[in-house]
């Protein structure tokens, strides 16, 4: 999902939103909280990040 954002989107959000993005699974609902170190993973190539689930 944020790999296809973009870099400049990613930042955007993560500066619009304390650090922190939010993205919510239509299918079950979970919740998934990606910080500035995650996006950076995901955005470099790095593979899936384990993003932090609430």
């Amino acid at each position: 999902m944020l790999r296809s954002l973009g870099r400049d989107e990613v930042e955007a959000a993560l500066a619009a939103r304390d650090g922190e993005i939010e993205v919510i699974c239509e299918f079950c609902a979970q919740r998934y909280t990606f910080d500035r170190i995650d996006a950076e993973h995901l955005l470099s190539g790095g593979g899936t990040a384990a993003p932090t689930v609430q």
